[in-house]
C-alpha cells in the first residue's frame, strides 16, 4: 500500500490503492481519511449512480407502490407489477387522486392503460411506470 501524509502528520491512502487485511491501520479508517482529505482538496470522488430511469429502480418503486396501496379497481392493470394508477399514486405521495389523473394525462401525456370499462366510468387513469419515469425526467427543464 502507498501511504501519504496529510496535513496533519497522518498517514491515508492514495485515491486509487485497496485496503489489505495486512496494513497498519484499519480499513474502514483509511477510506474515511481518504474521503475527507477528497472533499477538503475539492477533488470528486467517482461513485457510479444509476440512471434516473434504471429499470430496476423503476421496476422496484412501481411494484412498492402497488403493494403498498390499496387495490382501488381489481382490475387487470391494478393487478400489473408495472402499472400505477392514479388513485395508488394519489394515496402515496398524499395528494388528490383528480390533480394526479391530471398530472399524467395533461401534464405528461401518458397513455391510459386501464382498459376495463367499470373502471373507467370511475374515471381509472392507470399508466406503465417506465413511461411515468421518462416522461417525468423528460419534463424536468435541463
Amino acid at each position: 500500500l502507498l501511504f501519504f501524509r496529510t496535513a496533519r502528520g497522518r498517514e491515508a491512502l492514495h485515491a486509487d490503492d485497496e485496503c489489505s487485511s495486512d496494513s497498519s491501520e484499519g480499513c474502514a479508517l483509511n477510506a474515511l481519511q481518504r474521503h475527507s482529505l477528497a472533499r477538503q482538496q475539492n477533488v470528486t470522488v467517482d461513485v457510479q449512480h444509476p440512471a434516473l430511469c434504471d429499470a430496476n429502480i423503476v421496476a422496484e418503486t412501481c411494484e412498492g407502490i402497488n403493494k403498498l396501496t390499496s387495490s382501488y379497481f381489481g382490475t387487470t392493470a391494478d393487478e400489473d407489477l408495472e402499472v400505477v394508477h392514479a388513485a395508488e399514486i394519489a394515496e402515496h405521495i398524499m395528494a388528490s387522486p383528480r390533480s394526479v389523473r391530471a398530472f399524467l394525462s395533461r401534464f405528461l401525456g401518458l397513455q391510459n392503460r386501464e382498459d376495463d370499462q367499470t373502471a373507467l366510468a370511475k374515471d381509472a387513469v392507470a399508466v406503465n411506470c417506465m413511461d411515468l419515469c421518462e416522461k417525468l425526467v423528460a419534463s424536468i427543464p435541463k
